[in-house]
């Protein structure tokens, strides 16, 4: 657990390669500040209801229903868990047009970035990378940072998207989904499934070594998967790939 910047820089520090990488080879991924990072992580940590919600969830694309969402929660669940990740972009969030509109900040988050935070002259929200622009506020490494935040707060973690395979494995890329490298790392650090009613919930089955996690474990965990078969466990047997 990070009680300070400075334990939360050093862990970054040691495998910051990891993260820069994705910025030399990435063109829509935003710059890294630590600092947002720091106050991801303990938007996260400090959960009150110690509830995030993670998987593609889609919740910053206008027009979605909730039939493209699988056992995602509810929008009301969304308004009350929340989906912004700094407190800079709680302005932005006010304009968003469709599912899941948030009017507030609020102490937990959905871990889904807006396309591009700030709104048009008409109010309306812009496509990614729209004119050029980046895809202003996502980067791996607040993924991470909120990841662990929840993981050292003991967190349950409510999964929104099912567990099929072409949601944990991009089979064109080969390599883990966004989703993979949360559901994989959760696994390594002793997070396990358990059904909530409708829900699917991955809960901390040992807190001490979801709380002794770092950034250093959670990119081992994720690097160390390099096929498709190391994530069996972690899927619906014969689902979509």
């Amino acid at each position: 657990m990070f009680t300070t910047y400075q334990n939360f820089w050093a862990s970054y520090r040691s495998v910051a390669n990891y993260y820069e990488t994705f910025n030399r080879i990435l063109n829509w991924v935003a710059p890294i500040d630590i600092r947002k990072g720091w106050d991801i992580y303990n938007q996260a940590k400090n959960q009150s209801i110690k509830v995030l919600v993670m998987g593609r969830t889609c919740v910053d694309e206008a027009g979605r229903q909730p039939h493209h969402f699988g056992n995602a929660i509810t929008e009301e669940d969304h308004v009350g868990l929340g989906v912004i990740t700094h407190g800079a972009e709680a302005v932005a969030a006010r304009t968003q047009a469709g599912f899941g509109q948030i009017p507030v900040t609020t102490g937990g988050m959905v871990m889904h970035y807006y396309n591009n935070i700030g709104a048009s002259p008409s109010g309306a929200w812009r496509g990614i990378n729209a004119q050029g622009n980046r895809r202003s506020g996502y980067h791996f490494f607040y993924n991470d940072a909120w990841l662990l935040g929840g993981a050292h707060g003991l967190c349950d973690f409510n999964l929104a998207s099912p567990r099929w395979f072409k949601n944990i494995w991009d089979s064109q890329g080969q390599r883990l989904t966004a989703t993979g490298r949360e559901a994989v790392f959760l696994d390594s650090c002793g997070y396990r499934l358990e059904k909530v009613g409708a829900l699917e919930v991955l809960t901390s089955k040992n807190d001490s070594a979801a709380t002794s996690s770092n950034f250093q474990s959670l990119v081992g965990a994720v690097s160390a998967v390099r096929k498709k078969d190391q994530i069996n466990k972690l899927c619906v047997p014969g689902s979509p790939t």
